[in-house]
């Protein structure tokens, strides 16, 4: 299976129901994020690291969420797919710097699977956004619409093999309106929190804020993963962004 477009069968446009769920933190350019994270059964919370840098804290999965992640096991026929991280975001027509990359794979399960949900503020969005899709080692490239109430499902192995970015469909009032996407994973990083202070569960090991010389090292890492279809990180103590130092905030 390579890049899969799924159109899920909900009945109403959850753009605004989406959109009360969480806190939304302003990034420049026509872009909000928010990122929200399933705690495992014991409390622990699972991280996703990358080279954006966000100041809000991660917040709780809401039940709108785990509709959404039901809704895709049953469009898929994979009723076992595991998701408990996502990033939320919001573009709008100001919002065309995206460039061709690979998902940051530092902190993503083997074998797992990436989903992208689309829903747009307007549900009969003409002017829907696409995804650009290229092959790194033949440079094929394919392009599918990010349609209202679709997903894109792709598997960590495919995520490797690509490089994507997401591009509106024009510019101006062809740009369309409002996108909204979330993109699901499923994280094998687990930290807790003791006295305030996240630890990774794996080892115990404090998880800190990178100095200069190791968000350098960082980007070169991500350089690296977009450039090749088998990088592999080292063993990586460090974030480059405060997100993933603060406990789980609460959702609205």
């Amino acid at each position: 299976m390579s890049f899969q477009r799924i159109s899920l069968p909900l009945q109403n446009n959850l753009f605004d129901t989406l959109l009360h769920s969480v806190h939304w933190e302003d990034q420049p350019k026509g872009r909000k994020v928010a990122v929200i994270s399933q705690r495992d059964t014991e409390g622990n919370i699972p991280i996703v690291r990358t080279t954006s840098k966000y100041n809000s804290p991660a917040q709780h999965f809401t039940p709108i969420h785990d509709k959404i992640i039901e809704q895709i096991q049953i469009a898929s026929g994979k009723g076992s797919l595991n998701l408990n991280h996502a990033t939320c975001e919001i573009y709008d027509h100001r919002y065309r710097t995206m460039k061709y990359h690979t998902d940051q794979s530092l902190d993503i399960a083997s074998h797992s699977y990436i989903c992208l949900f689309s829903c747009y503020e307007n549900g009969n969005e003409t002017h829907p956004r696409i995804l650009k899709i290229r092959n790194k080692e033949t440079n094929e490239e394919t392009v599918l619409e990010l349609s209202h109430n679709s997903c894109v499902l792709f598997s960590e192995a495919i995520n490797q093999a690509h490089v994507h970015k997401i591009e509106a469909a024009g510019s101006g009032e062809l740009a369309g309106g409002r996108w909204m996407g979330l993109t699901f994973r499923l994280s094998k990083t687990f930290v807790r929190f003791t006295d305030g202070i996240p630890h990774f569960t794996a080892n115990n090991m404090k998880l800190r804020m990178a100095d200069e010389e190791e968000q350098r090292e960082f980007y070169r890492f991500k350089g690296q993963e977009n450039a090749t279809t088998d990088h592999v990180y080292p063993e990586i103590a460090f974030t480059i962004s405060d997100s993933d130092l603060l406990p789980l905030g609460c959702s609205p």
